[in-house]
């Protein structure tokens, strides 16, 4: 084969599947273990989070409380729905010179779930978000989805 001429992840339409990464409808816990989208989407997610996450902790209502918010700012909208349909959270646009939104969690569950899945892929913030997920896993937390 000629260079050039590969073509990868190739979709025709009517050819994709619904529910699929590539229908951009992917429904939390659809993926089959092992298959490509739930592994590399642990690891691509991961990556993303290392290199664009945020994860703020921070005492709420004195000491009864933690408030904690995990984030992922983009300009692809389209990967942060990906994300929203397989971990749940939210998607908001952000005020910005330029195009940018964010996709986060305030959800207790949510959090401990996708902290649980990419924890295992990070560099960059795996050892503070391994001290989140004890934060979050251990304390009563403020859920702003109540």
């Amino acid at each position: 084969m000629e260079s050039g001429n590969m073509e990868f992840g190739k979709v025709e339409p009517g050819n994709v599947e619904p529910g699929s990464v590539e229908s951009g409808k992917m429904e939390p816990g659809r993926a089959e273990p092992g298959s490509v989208e739930s592994e590399l989407s642990d690891v691509y997610v991961a990556g993303l989070f290392d290199g664009e996450g945020y994860m703020g902790i921070k005492n709420f209502k004195g000491k009864t409380y933690l408030r904690y918010r995990l984030a992922i700012a983009n300009q692809h909208k389209g990967v942060l729905e990906l994300i929203k349909n397989r971990f749940g959270g939210n998607i908001y646009k952000k005020d910005n010179k330029i195009e940018c939104w964010q996709w986060e969690i305030n959800n207790k569950q949510e959090a401990i779930n996708f902290l649980e899945k990419i924890i295992p892929h990070l560099i960059v913030k795996k050892e503070k978000s391994e001290e989140g997920l004890k934060l979050i896993f251990n304390t009563k937390g403020y859920d702003k989805s109540r």
